[in-house]
Order: structure tokens, then sequence, then C-alpha cells
């Protein structure tokens, strides 16, 4: 049920004002609020690019004005509102090391409802049903626009911070609301986030985690949208947060500081912080998790694809998805080894680094396992469309992988020897050979690996010194 079927709350409330003493006033927590606006998407978060900038019109007509109240409770209401996943269209979450999540936590109580009108601040508590939940108290009045291409974030946070194990710092719990304007007409986008610690319970001395939940939500029918979420703010009596989001279109007078703080926003895009939880890429720490999770045999080969699809890497996906679980243990060793691709990975770890060292490991694997006799068909398979002819003896694959700086050496040394394997006594080789340089465009023109030996000589020739004439006699 929406708000918009509200006559028989209101009669509830008007009974409830009538027998009931006025409560004691809920005391104000400790809170910070703010306003910001940038160009871009709320998932997507603010961007740079000029032409967005360019293209912003501030013209009091075309823009929608935007005010949003925070309003603390007491208790969290459930009766009478819509739980918000109904009116959810996405839900984005992001904890620690994992950077998706396969369930909400924070927002699995959070509601949703929709006013037939805007409402001035003093008088909300009067209208929405919710003061027979508890206490409730306005903490923040804000207001911003809305461009079109450009996106409001109205923002409140608990004051007292919280000493997150991943940022390595004192982070803010909160509670924010972005409001896009993707085109003229229509509806805005909304999106509520937020950022708090998981409430499952953890061992004390356990670091403190904070996890971010945003959900993308059906944009308001009409003039007045409510959202509701769980948060408890430091040393204060509420359990949760309401956000009424009152739109008008065009503005007035009223707006002129919001129109100003959006143009000052704009004009320094570099200076306004990404929405969210910045400072670094959570697909890092899922590396991270990634690596930690080979230590776990029923999830070892599920996390070397992963790295190897994060990475870069090309070698190691190929070898996860055939070997078996003896082979992928052994990776997983040698990734152990502290010479190897570390695992305990800082947020500012160079991806393209470590997926060069994993193939590097998972090249060294197959080249001890092929020196050893004991060399599965499979995994022979796997070396041979990476490597070429040159994959099919020990002596090559070592002198190939003697002194490795990267990978644009590690292809130079693989096209001069599979080149070399042109001009083998073996057809086979030099049909192995062949094909793999074909595959990469590194193929001398007219070669014919079952022409006859003066032809292929011509044609290798030919390829060193294009400019030679005639044959070899």
């Amino acid at each position: 049920m929406r708000f918009l079927a509200a006559a028989p709350i209101l009669a509830t409330l008007a009974l409830a004002s009538c027998q009931a003493p006025k409560p004691v006033a809920l005391p104000a927590p400790a809170a910070d609020s703010s306003v910001l606006h940038f160009v871009g998407s709320p998932l997507s978060g603010p961007s740079l690019h000029p032409s967005g900038l360019a293209a912003v019109s501030y013209q009091p007509e075309q823009l929608l004005g935007v005010r949003v109240t925070m309003i603390v409770l007491e208790h969290m209401p459930h009766d009478d509102l819509e739980p918000l996943g109904a009116h959810t269209r996405l839900i984005a979450v992001a904890l620690g090391e994992q950077p998706v999540l396969p369930t909400a936590r924070l927002m699995l109580d959070a509601r949703y409802g929709e006013l037939p009108s805007a409402v001035a601040p003093a008088e909300l508590e009067k209208v929405l049903p919710l003061a027979v939940t508890g206490r409730t108290r306005i903490i923040a009045d804000l207001r911003g626009v809305l461009p079109v291409g450009v996106t409001a974030s109205f923002r409140v946070a608990d004051r007292q911070p919280v000493a997150d194990a991943l940022a390595r710092r004192p982070v803010q719990r909160c509670l924010r609301v972005d409001l896009y304007r993707p085109q003229a007409a229509g509806a805005p986008q909304v999106a509520l986030t937020v950022e708090d610690v998981p409430p499952a319970p953890r061992a004390a001395d356990a670091p403190a985690l904070l996890q971010r939940e945003t959900a993308l939500v059906d944009p308001p029918e009409g003039p007045c949208l409510v959202l509701i979420a769980p948060f408890v703010f430091t040393d204060s009596p509420t359990q949760a947060v309401a956000i009424v989001i009152a739109l008008t279109r065009g503005i007035g007078a009223e707006y002129a500081a919001a129109s100003d703080a959006c143009r000052r926003n704009l004009a320094n895009p570099a200076a306004v912080p990404a929405p969210g939880l910045p400072t670094f890429d959570w697909t890092l720490w899922a590396i991270t998790a990634a690596m930690a999770e080979l230590d776990r045999p029923e999830g070892r080969r599920a996390a070397l694809v992963f790295l190897g699809d994060q990475t870069g890497a090309q070698i190691l996906p190929e070898l996860a998805l055939v070997a078996d679980d003896a082979v992928l243990a052994g990776v997983a060793a040698r990734l152990r080894d502290p010479s190897g691709p570390r695992r305990d990975a800082p947020p500012m770890i160079d991806k393209q680094a470590l997926g060069w060292k994993l193939d590097l490991t998972a090249l060294g694997l197959l080249r001890d396992m092929q020196s050893s006799g004991k060399f599965p068909r499979e995994l022979a398979a796997v070396l041979l469309a990476q490597t070429g002819e040159a994959g099919r003896h020990a002596s090559s694959l070592e002198e190939i992988l003697s002194g490795l700086t990267g990978y644009a050496q590690f292809e130079r040394r693989l096209v001069a020897e599979n080149t070399q394997y042109l001009e083998d006594g073996s057809p086979a080789a030099r049909v192995r050979a062949y094909d793999w340089l074909r595959a990469r465009g590194q193929a001398p023109p007219g070669y014919d690996p079952l022409a006859s030996p003066r032809e292929r000589r011509e044609a290798l020739e030919k390829a060193l010194h294009p400019s030679a004439v005639g044959g070899i006699p």
C-alpha cells in the first residue's frame, strides 16, 4: 500500500494525538549533511568529460528543483508501508573483499511510499504515518537542482567515524540519495545508498568492514517520494531515517543558493568526490579474495578462472578449465611461494603485472610436468595452443622462459622459435609452427609447410629479405 491511500492512517494519527500525551522530543543525533552536484549518473559517478559539462543548461524554467528532508525515527516502521525491494530495479552490494554479495542486508527492511503532494518540513510529522511508531526529528532540510545529465547527491552521515579495515582510515557511516535527470521529460532516476557496518555479529577484535548497498528504485509517479532505511546513529535512540523527496518543475528564488552550488560543483568537477566508497578499486580486493580462495580445493578452479579474467592472464584460465584437482593444487602451492604473486595484494596492485606473474607460474608448472614425462594430453593441448611447436620441446620452452620480463618479450621469443621450426625436417612440426604463426599474423607470405624444401626456403628468404629477387639455387 502506498501513502496515497492515507485516509485510514490519518484517522489513526488523529485519534492517537487526542489520547496520548505529547512525547519528549527525540534528541538530535550528531550528524553531518551535504549536497553535491556532478555530471553523470548515480552508478557511473562524476564524469570529467568536457562535452558533458558544456551541455549543462541552467535556465530556471528548464531545471528541476529537489528538496530532500531527512527525518530520524525512534523505531523502524513496517505496517502500511511497501517494502523497498518491490520498487527496486537494481541493487549493487559491496562488502570488504567481495565486490558483489548475493543479497542485501542493510536495506532488508527498507520501505517505499509516495505522498499525493509536497509537504512543508514542519508538517511532515503530522502527515506521514510515522508518529505512531515513536518519536521523530528532522535533522536535515536540503535543496538541489537538476539540469539534464546531472546528478544531485544528498547525504547525511554519522559524525562518529569508524576505522574501516580496507580503507585503512576512519570513514563515516552514511545514507545517501542520488537523483539523476537523463532527459528533460519524465521523472528523474532515484538511487538510495546505505554505507554501514553489517549488523551480523563479529568478534570484538575483528576489523570493521564498511558495506555499501545501492538500490536503483522506481521513479516517483507524483511530486513526493518517501524512502525509509534502517540506520542507527551513534549514541542516539534512532532506528531508521526517512528521506522525503519533493520535486518541483522550474525553480524560484528559494533555490538560488542550490543553483549557485550546482554551478560551482560542475565548474570544478575534480573537487567533487565520487559517491560511495572511493579511494580504491573494489575489483582489486576481489582479486585478493580470489587469491585467498586458492586455499580451498572446492573453490580453486573458479578462483583461477576469475583471476585470469580480471588480470588479463592468457594461459592460467585455460589451464584452470581443463586441469585436474592435483594440477590445480600444484598451481596453488606455487602461488604460495614468496617469490610468486602476493596473496595479500594491496589496493595499489598492478593487475597487468599480476596477470603476467600468474601466467609465468602456470608456464613454469607446465614446463616441469613436461620435463618429468607426466604430461596429460589436455595440458599439452593448452601449451600447444599458447606456445605453438616450441611448447612441445622442453629445451625450447626452457630457453623461451629464461629471464622473461613480460608479455612482449615472451611473444617475440615465441615467434622467433616457431619461425625456426618452419625449417624442421618433420612435416607435422612445420604445420604446427605455421598454424600458430598464421593465427597471429606472423606467418611468412607464400610459405607452405608441405611444399618442397626449395619452395620453403625461397618463401623464408623472401620473408627475411623482401627486396631479394629470385630464389636460392
